[in-house]
């Protein structure tokens, strides 16, 4: 098994900050330093370049406990706050048959998660809304279960949908890297033959959910409130994340 040419392994993939994106078609902007996404941090994770601040100062992790096998999330020491907030089941990260179900692949695989998870969205806006900043979202690969819940932080703050499926797209140039920094981390990593379809993200896939949301009464906003969020946390991460 070669490695990934170029490949440090102690910068954290998969990285950005979701700041400068347009809402309402460009009146305003998303707010710099206020949400980061990324893959999965370690330990010894070089400080990363380019960032308004770093360490974050809240953590939402949305990985199952099958997949948290190191003691300590790596970023406690530096004094954030982790939220540990899992989005799928430990069955569902390590049966390659619960998967397999999903005929229309990642598609289904969102819709699914934003049908069977509700009430943990609510607390990924909870956590967002009212945690130290910068907030920093990761899973493992910072695309499924991130992915979702970035999309959903960023619509319910108004961002455009087409910089919403925008961002979601970015991760794919980023999941060569990815995949070097699973490689090895422990056996829910391991992508059983067959399953490659998953390894994308495709606009369409994070589209769906998108279309989804659009179609509840009150769209994202209304779905949200649904979970259980009240109108008052939803107005404290629009305020803390828009451009005034």
């Amino acid at each position: 098994m070669t490695v990934l040419e170029g490949y440090d392994p102690r910068i954290l993939p998969n990285l950005r900050d979701t700041g400068g994106l347009p809402v309402d078609g460009g009146r305003t902007r998303t707010r710099p330093g206020v949400l980061y996404r990324s893959a999965l941090p370690k330990a010894g994770d070089r400080a990363p370049q380019g960032l308004p601040a770093w360490p974050a100062g809240t953590v939402v992790d949305l990985r199952s406990a099958v997949e948290c096998v190191e003691a300590e999330h790596p970023l406690a020491s530096h004094g954030a706050t982790v939220h540990r907030l899992p989005l799928m089941a430990d069955e569902d990260i390590t049966g390659a048959g619960h998967i397999t179900q999903y005929r229309d692949g990642l598609a289904g695989l969102y819709r699914s998660m934003v049908t069977d998870a509700g009430a943990r969205f609510a607390d990924v806006l909870r956590a967002a809304a009212d945690g130290d900043g910068p907030v920093l979202v990761h899973c493992a690969a910072g695309k499924d279960r991130t992915g979702v819940s970035v999309a959903m932080l960023l619509s319910l703050a108004g961002v455009d949908r087409t910089a919403v499926v925008a961002d979601y797209v970015r991760t794919e140039a980023d999941l060569p890297a990815v995949m070097e920094r699973l490689r090895g981390h422990g056996p829910a990593y391991a992508v059983p033959e067959g399953l490659e379809e998953f390894m994308g993200s495709p606009a369409h896939a994070i589209e769906a959910v998108l279309d989804l949301w659009d179609a509840h009464p009150g769209g994202v906003r209304g779905w949200i409130g649904a979970q259980g969020a009240d109108e008052a946390v939803i107005e404290r991460w629009i305020t803390r994340v828009r451009e005034s």
